[in-house]
C-alpha cells in the first residue's frame, strides 16, 4: 500500500500547493490515496490546461466534482473533445458538468437524451447552459 500511497500523497502536494489541500482532496474523494495518478489525474489536468483552462479553476473543480477527474486520460480527452464540440464555454462549471457527463455516459445513451430533452421542447441553448448541468446532470448518470 505504501508503494502507491506516498507517491500519490507528494504527487497532490506538488500539485495542490499544501499538506491542508491534499488533506481537504482526500476528506472529499479518498480514492486518491490507492489510484494511479499518474494515469489519472496528472493527465487528466494536463488536458484541462492545454484548453486554456487556469490552474485554479482546475483545482476548484477537483475539489467540487473529484470524480470527473477519476477517469483515464483517452476518456478525459474524448470527453473534454465532445464538451467543446457541444459548444459550451471553456473553464466554467457547465464545461466540468458536462465533461463528466460525457466521462459516464455512452454516445448512444447521450444521443437518445439529447433528442428527449429536444422533444420536450428544450432548446440546444438551453441543454449547454450552466442551469441545465445543474439540475439535469443526476438524470444523465
Amino acid at each position: 500500500m505504501s508503494k502507491k500511497t506516498i507517491p500519490n500523497l507528494l504527487m497532490l502536494k506538488v500539485l495542490l500547493g499544501s499538506d491542508d489541500d491534499v488533506a481537504r482532496l482526500l476528506r472529499r474523494c479518498s480514492w486518491f490515496l490507492i489510484a494511479d495518478l499518474g494515469k489519472t489525474l496528472i493527465p487528466n489536468v494536463e488536458i484541462l490546461k492545454r484548453c486554456n483552462m487556469p490552474l485554479d479553476r482546475i483545482l476548484y473543480f477537483l475539489y467540487v466534482l473529484p470524480r470527473v477527474f477519476s477517469v483515464k486520460s483517452d476518456i478525459m480527452m474524448k470527453s473534454v473533445d465532445k464538451a467543446i464540440e457541444s459548444g459550451v464555454p471553456h473553464a466554467t462549471y457547465a464545461f466540468i458538468l458536462a465533461v463528466g457527463v460525457f466521462n459516464h455516459t455512452s454516445q448512444e445513451m447521450w444521443k437518445v437524451m439529447l433528442q428527449t430533452l429536444r422533444d420536450l421542447g428544450f432548446s440546444d441553448n438551453v441543454i449547454i447552459t450552466r442551469e441545465y448541468y445543474t439540475l439535469h446532470c443526476p438524470i444523465c448518470k
